[in-house]
């Protein structure tokens, strides 16, 4: 049952697709090669399992990661996130690549600025770049702005985060003049 709730709260975010037609077809997610970055530590985002930050109290349950530089407020919720992938409440941001996990149920991110003083800084889309930090690969992906009761004014957006290989991953989030970052920890649905 707490499964369908979060379930409606997806569609309702924009989350599981929009009633209205799209001007164009999303491009795909690109993903090509490229050099590792030796010189970039891997410092994977803290997963919090308390009370989602932005006020909305139906994402409460959900665990969450913050980005940085900090005084953006950035967070993502994890709606893919479920602890008996990670042995437990784990406290490292992990995803599994090609933005689907185990259950068939897509690699969600739900990512909003909460400091109020970018509340009116944030674009119509949201532009994710990733590079991996521990070997060669490289994502680029846009996802539009969503509204949904209790944002707040918070820019906001929904999206699948469909890294192609393991590793460890920087994604840089770019929108309207906001730039934050966050690094997670990769992993392959594939045995090996």
């Amino acid at each position: 049952m707490r499964r369908l709730g979060l379930l409606a709260l997806l569609a309702l975010a924009g989350c599981g697709g929009s009633s209205e037609p799209a001007a164009q077809p999303a491009a795909a997610p690109t993903a090509t090669p490229a050099e590792p970055v030796v010189d970039a530590p891997c410092r994977p985002a803290r997963v919090h399992h308390r009370p989602y930050p932005g006020g909305d109290r139906r994402l409460d349950l959900i665990p969450w990661m913050r980005g940085e530089p900090r005084e953006l407020g950035l967070v993502g919720v994890l709606w893919y996130w479920n602890d008996e992938h990670w042995g437990g409440k784990a406290r490292t941001a992990w995803i599994f690549t090609g933005g689907e996990a185990p259950e068939g149920y897509s690699a969600k991110v739900l990512w909003a600025f909460l400091a109020p003083a970018v509340k009116d800084r944030g674009g119509t889309e949201l532009v994710v770049e990733g590079r991996n930090l521990s070997r060669a690969g490289k994502f680029r992906d846009t996802f539009a702005a969503i509204g949904y009761e209790g944002q707040n004014g918070a820019p906001s957006y929904a999206s699948i985060i469909d890294l192609p290989t393991p590793g460890c991953w920087r994604l840089t989030l770019t929108t309207g003049d906001l730039r934050a970052h966050v690094d997670v920890r990769a992993r392959s649905l594939a045995p090996g």
